[in-house]
């Protein structure tokens, strides 16, 4: 099995699916590793262990800004 980090795997989702959201979550949050994860086209970066709410949140916005003229707020 190949072994990626997070963002190597980010990369490669990308890479083959440009327009799909993807959200990071970590345990080791950093700005700095937020920020370059948010520069390679993370959708959001949540530190673990994360709010439910924050979650779910993410992930409507991340359905809404999939939809055509639909935009997150």
């Amino acid at each position: 099995m190949i072994k990626l980090s997070g963002v190597d795997a980010l990369v490669r989702i990308k890479a083959l699916k440009p327009a799909t959201p993807v959200a990071m979550m970590t345990a080791y949050w950093t700005e700095t590793a937020a920020d370059d994860a948010r520069q390679k086209g993370a959708f959001d970066y949540l530190p673990k262990p994360f709010d439910f709410d924050h979650l779910k949140q993410t992930i409507q916005n991340a359905v809404a800004c999939r939809q055509p003229n639909h935009y997150a707020v």
